[in-house]
């Protein structure tokens, strides 16, 4: 059994989320990919994921919309968070399971160092 974490991507705009995949793939992790929040719910109703990357502004149900159902469903998990705004901190979602607010735009080598932060505290 392999040991790769799953990492769920949410985002609408699909050159971030080939970006983001890109990224991860790369350094050895199983990506889940969702373009709104429904989609991403379903995945995360339907696999095991270890982390939630999502975007905040998307169709269908935002990624908060996303976090908040999870966390009243008791399943909550870690996740991060990415957005355009400027005026969004990590303590408006810190608890949802938020772990960072990454703004955009942002780069590999950010990205990469708060998963190997996050994953080597389990």
């Amino acid at each position: 059994m392999s040991n790769k974490k799953t990492i769920l991507i949410a985002e609408d705009y699909a050159l971030t989320r080939a970006f983001l995949k890109a990224i991860f793939v790369s350094d050895m992790y199983f990506v889940l990919e969702a373009s709104d929040g429904q989609e991403a719910y379903e995945l995360v109703k339907n696999n095991k994921v270890d982390l939630i990357v999502t975007d905040i502004e998307m169709p269908v149900m935002d990624g908060i919309e996303l976090l908040k159902l999870l966390k009243k469903e008791g399943r909550a998990m870690p996740s991060i968070v990415i957005t355009g705004k400027d005026n969004v901190t990590i303590k408006d979602f810190i608890e949802l399971g938020v772990l960072e607010c990454i703004p955009k735009p942002f780069n590999k080598d950010q990205i990469l160092d708060l998963l190997a932060n996050i994953f080597s505290k389990e």
